[in-house]
């Protein structure tokens, strides 16, 4: 692990993660630490607060869906770490459910639906996300038709426990 990497994490710094990232957006394995990391981050904290970083965390997960959505392990950690950003803060709910950023999500769980259903699996709980208590994302969410891949990956998630998730994020998209 990247030692700059490694400190920002020890530290719990988010910021530092994010300039990482951008900085090695093209290097996928510079990328992946960095988003690893920053997941690792986000879980340990109970309310996520990023003040007027908060759109270059959306920007930055953005980033890494473009850069590398052929990569299903880097997938599903940023998705995760959507999820948890969004979970987490109404903020990040908010900058997180853009057309741009919801299309490249569902492109994200379209390009892996026959390899991965852990990015279906994540894909759905960052929908479940979005949507909670939020009409404007609902509508958002439903006007890209996001049902389809929801119905898609219905059928792709086989762990048992998982199996719920799309069905959950249909319940929030009030459905």
């Amino acid at each position: 692990m990247s030692s700059a990497i490694e400190a920002a994490e020890e530290k719990g710094d988010s910021l530092a993660l994010l300039i990482i990232i951008n900085c090695h957006a093209s290097n996928y394995e510079m990328c992946e630490e960095g988003v690893s990391a920053l997941y690792r981050v986000l879980s340990d904290k109970e309310v996520l607060d990023f003040g007027s970083s908060a759109p270059s965390m959306a920007d930055t997960l953005s980033l890494c869906l473009r850069k590398h959505i052929k990569e299903p392990e880097m997938m599903e950690v940023v998705l995760g770490c959507m999820r948890l950003c969004a979970s987490k803060s109404s903020t990040m709910q908010t900058l997180l459910c853009t057309e741009n950023i919801v299309e490249l999500i569902i492109q994200a769980m379209c390009t892996h639906i026959n390899d991965e259903e852990t990015v279906q699996e994540q894909g759905c709980l960052v929908i479940c996300e979005l949507a909670k208590n939020s009409d404007a994302n609902i509508h958002l969410l439903r006007s890209l038709h996001i049902v389809r891949v929801l119905d898609q990956a219905t059928g792709l998630i086989t762990n048992e426990r998982n199996k719920k998730y799309p069905g959950l994020a249909k319940t929030a998209l009030g459905l």
